[in-house]
């Protein structure tokens, strides 16, 4: 069987690149800081800090693996996964987010080391 890239798929390869470029070339030159580039300015709705989020986490082999798990013969109970995805980084983002904003931190790593000290930090950034 020979894969072929069709017209439809070429245009979404366009759109999509062409739009990850100007979203990129508009927020150019606005950011003032490493900080503000780094965190946003502080100053993102939750539900942006979540797409961020998901977007990060989800990689092209569970965009594929999901629906064919779903199309098998397990049928949607695989759909779990998504569900708990769903849920889970809305907790995150809306109760555990604020906090690490209100800390002034960069960082997970930077938790870490303030909660429990340079030794823990360094383990943490060595296995992740």
């Amino acid at each position: 069987m020979q894969m072929t890239l069709g017209i439809v798929d070429i245009v979404v390869l366009i759109v999509a690149v062409a739009t990850a470029v100007l979203v990129g070339l508009r927020a150019t030159g606005k950011t003032r800081s490493v900080e503000a580039y780094l965190l946003g300015d502080r100053d993102l709705p939750w539900w942006a800090i979540l797409g961020s989020i998901v977007a990060t986490e989800t990689s092209t082999a569970t965009v594929l693996s999901l629906p064919g798990q779903a199309y098998g013969p397990s049928g949607m109970r695989f759909l779990q996964i998504a569900m708990g995805y769903i849920v889970g980084r809305t907790i995150v983002v809306r109760f555990l987010l604020p906090l690490f904003f209100e800390g002034k931190l960069f960082s997970a790593y930077e938790i870490l080391d303030r909660r429990f000290g340079s030794l823990t930090k360094l383990t943490a950034s060595l296995l992740f």
